[in-house]
């Protein structure tokens, strides 16, 4: 297939996400090449008028497409299997993008041949000031004053705390705009990995683990209702939070989706304040459980030694350091010397004389602590998920350390819990 393209326009100032537009382009000429045989040409053209409107279209006039595809290919329901086998691509999302920068992409005419429009406003005007956000990626200077939409804003430059950074969200959809989407929302916050569907993701879970789970329901090989079953059989991820994604907002389908045990629901189009804030409370969920073990804990160990105000103060600074990031396998040293404003020999002098121990023991005590803690009420399902909740990676180590400090293993204190 041959690719033509032919730019009519000068000195464009477009106010756009550029990574989300150029995905917009790669979706819209993909849908139209899947659809063209070998010796077709596709062609791209770039027109202004005199409204100041952009026109992006993408043409091939050697091919018709059905009209049965042309009526339902902006339906976020609809699946279509390739001649060739494969599904084709779909552009419901890409239209919603291209919406959220106050455009429009539309098929202006598959009567002869297919043309595909995408249609983009220049300037700012259309955007009001609440709308509009600084650029803070490294571009050359002359584009350094540059603006952005702040919906698209949202997606791509939050900022948030040391603990959602460190969380890994599992996406599962067979759809790749979808994943590119949802992936483009959360990766300011989360180390975010994708699967093509339920059974590419169940191998995921097994290697990495991830802390959520975000998956679509229809899908080839393996369904996200079946993917969700499987998850809640497996002890080592049945409390791992799974929320599925569907654009069917019927009850039969919810009710599935919570027979297998899901934790929540959200619908396409996905709307990324609401994904941001699901996501973020049940990660929270777990992480408080975790927190109300080891507060007590952190009280009854500051409750063991006499303190004055100001060396209480300086040990309880300390442990809420500790706590707040406890899953988290990086927590070091001079994460607490920054957190009292001193130098890590400073707080390694001031805490050994405080508690007898050094910081990097002070640390693993709070995590083993609390990881007896939540074995004794059981308050999670396996080792491992116990394990990473205080910040190990993996059980091996974990193990080892922990029956050295108490003289017994965690699989001990889980059978004797469940007798």
């Amino acid at each position: 297939i041959d690719l033509e393209i032919n730019n009519k326009t000068v000195n464009l100032e477009l106010f756009i996400d550029r990574n989300i537009i150029v995905k917009c382009l790669i979706d819209v000429v993909a849908f139209v090449s899947e659809n063209a045989d070998e010796n077709d040409r596709i062609m791209i053209s770039v027109t202004e008028d005199k409204t100041g409107l952009v026109k992006i279209k993408i043409s091939n006039p050697s091919r018709n497409l059905p009209i049965k595809l042309m009526e339902q290919i902006f339906d976020v329901l609809y699946i279509y299997q390739l001649p060739r086998g494969g599904f084709g691509v779909n552009l419901s999302i890409t239209r919603y993008l291209i919406k959220l920068h106050g455009g429009s992409l539309d098929i202006v005419n598959f009567a002869s041949g297919t043309d595909i429009e995408i249609c983009l406003l220049k300037g700012r005007a259309h955007f009001t000031e609440a709308e509009l956000v600084k650029k803070t990626n490294h571009n050359p200077p002359a584009e350094s004053n540059k603006q952005i939409p702040v919906q698209l804003q949202n997606i791509t430059n939050r900022k948030h705390d040391i603990s959602a950074r460190k969380t890994n969200v599992l996406v599962v959809d067979d759809q790749s705009d979808i994943r590119f989407l949802i992936k483009e929302i959360l990766k300011g916050s989360y180390n975010v990995s994708t699967a093509i569907n339920g059974q590419d993701a169940l191998t995921q879970v097994r290697t990495k683990m991830p802390d959520l789970v975000i998956s679509d329901i229809v899908m080839p090989v393996m369904d996200g209702i079946v993917f969700t079953r499987k998850m809640r059989e497996e002890e080592d991820f049945k409390s791992i939070p799974i929320i599925l994604l569907t654009a069917n907002t019927a009850s039969e389908v919810r009710f599935k989706g919570l027979r297998a045990r899901a934790d929540a629901y959200i619908t396409k189009p996905v709307d990324s304040e609401e994904l941001l804030i699901l996501v973020r409370n049940l990660i929270d969920k777990r992480h408080q459980l975790v927190l109300r073990y080891s507060t007590k804990l952190a009280d009854t160990l500051v409750g063991q030694i006499h303190l004055n105000g100001q060396d209480r103060n300086f040990l309880e600074t300390v442990q809420q350091t500790i706590l707040s990031n406890i899953s988290h396998p990086g927590l070091c040293v001079n994460d607490l010397a920054r957190a009292v404003y001193l130098s890590r020999r400073q707080l390694e002098r001031r805490l050994k004389f405080l508690t007898g121990i050094s910081p990097t023991k002070f640390i693993n005590e709070m995590r083993l602590l609390t990881a007896k803690e939540l074995l004794e009420k059981n308050a999670l399902s396996t080792i491992n998920e116990v394990a990473t909740a205080v910040g190990f990676n993996g059980t091996g180590y974990f193990g080892r350390i922990f029956r050295k400090r108490f003289g017994i293993s965690p699989s001990d204190i889980l059978l004797r819990q469940n007798e």
